[in-house]
């Protein structure tokens, strides 16, 4: 269920900086385990992106020790990393957050 997994994720609710470090497409089902973004929910997939990113912990959630502050982590279209066009269009969806070096809000 999407919006238990929401619940789950402990989101914050500011978005915070993130540095793209990472955006691979990737082949083959035994190394698309997961994407970050794939249109339909249910069927395998044999060919996917994996986006990275590296963050800052806001301010208020800041800890002394700067480089704890510092967390990579995968990067997905929504909370299930899937979805059906209209709403999920992966081809878009990782030409503007999928660039290598770029910045973007998350």
């Amino acid at each position: 269920d999407p919006s238990l997994a929401a619940i789950r994720a402990n989101f914050i609710e500011e978005p915070v900086e993130c540095k793209v470090v990472q955006s691979q497409y990737v082949l083959g089902v035994r190394n698309c385990a997961w994407s970050s973004c794939r249109e339909g929910c249910t069927r395998e997939i044999f060919e996917c992106h994996h986006i990275y990113v590296e963050y800052e912990l806001s301010k208020d959630q800041s800890i002394q020790d700067l480089s704890i502050n510092r967390q990579r982590a995968a990067l997905f279209v929504n909370v299930k990393g899937c979805g059906y066009p209209p709403n999920v269009d992966c081809e878009r969806w990782i030409s503007q957050f999928g660039v290598n070096d770029s910045t973007i809000q998350c």
